[in-house]
This record gives C-alpha cells, structure tokens and sequence, in this order.
C-alpha cells in the first residue's frame, strides 16, 4: 500500500484553539516540495472555507473568516509533559508574521480575504490552473480568492 509520502504527497495537519487554526505540512524528506505544498495549502484553505461559508444545516451558521499565510521552518511536537500537565506547542517565525499579518497588517485584512505573505516563498512561475490561478500579487502579498472558481472573475 502506498502512503502519500511515497506518492509525494503531504499530509495537511491542523491545530484549533478557539478562532484560530494553524495549519501546516510535514515535508521532511521530500525533494522540491515548495510548490506542491503550495498547492495543497491552498486547496485545503479553498475546501474549508467553502465548507465553512455554505453550511446547509440551520442550526450550524455559515462563518466567513480571514487567513494569513506564511512560509518558512516551523516545528510542532505533539506532546510535550510538564507535571501532570500534556502539552502540544509549535513554534516558528512564519506562526509569528501570519499572526502578525493578520492583526497588524497593511492594509487590514478583511473577512472573507486570504493572503499570503510573500516573503520567503520563493516559488518558480505559477502553473496556469486552480487554485494558482486564483492569487494575484499585490506588493509584498499574494491575494487568495478562494472563493471564485475562474481567474476572469477577478
């Protein structure tokens, strides 16, 4: 059987506290995974806030959010014990400038925009398909309209 690391495909994980989701790939020993993890952040991004947004249950509210994306090493351990206290912690610059982006960028965020920081992506030409096609480059941003299916919607 294979795994999707054999494929070289990468796992999306995820951490919630409250209003805010980290969400992050574990690429170690993958070879130029820089633009397809790329890709699969931004299709996760895509699915969860079309799933979030077009909620057909009356009793599970739509929510409209906004997300800052960065690039850069982070690390996760998923257990970290102090005492009787079990702790998972995650640190990393890029946890720290997507924060930051989202509460102190210029211009403010607003609900319903993603972007990405482009600082430290270093990516090669864009392939011309979805979600790519969905980023426009804005100054030291890229805008993510998840929302739309087609660039001429723009």
């Amino acid at each position: 059987m294979l795994r999707n690391s054999d494929r070289g495909i990468s796992k999306v994980t995820s951490v919630v506290v409250s209003d805010c989701a980290v969400i992050f790939l574990n690429n170690t020993g993958l070879l130029n995974p820089k633009l397809r993890d790329f890709e699969t952040i931004l299709d996760f991004v895509r699915k969860v806030n079309i799933k979030l947004i077009s909620s057909s249950d009356e009793s599970d509210p739509s929510v409209l959010t906004s997300c800052s994306i960065a690039y850069g090493r982070f690390r996760y351990r998923n257990t970290f014990e102090l005492g009787d206290m079990t702790k998972n912690y995650f640190v990393g610059w890029p946890y720290v400038r997507a924060f930051s982006d989202n509460e102190y960028g210029e211009p403010k965020i607003l609900p319903g925009q993603c972007r990405v920081l482009s600082e430290n992506l270093e990516l090669p030409s864009l392939p011309q398909r979805l979600p790519f096609v969905l980023l426009e480059a804005n100054g030291k941003y890229y805008y993510f309209y998840w929302m739309l299916d087609r660039d001429h919607d723009i």
